[in-house]
């Protein structure tokens, strides 16, 4: 089995899933996520972030980062 880098995992859940978030990542192994879309962007990747609510969370409401690759 081939063995993808935390970038390329990172890419490709952002194109089929249309982005990802921190919780997200941790599903794929990656627990500093911040840090792999700066390496990203620092290869040319135009990534947008955007703020969401998560209501109904362990403290109320929660607001998060959602990543989508824009080109």
């Amino acid at each position: 089995m081939k063995t993808k880098t935390q970038n390329a995992a990172i890419i490709a859940y952002m194109k089929k899933n249309k982005g990802i978030t921190t919780l997200q990542a941790v599903d794929i192994g990656v627990l500093s996520l911040s840090r792999r879309i700066c390496e990203l962007t620092e290869k040319g990747h135009v990534i947008s972030k955007t703020w969401i609510t998560l209501k109904d969370t362990r403290w109320g409401s929660t607001k998060i980062i959602k990543y989508r690759l824009v080109k």
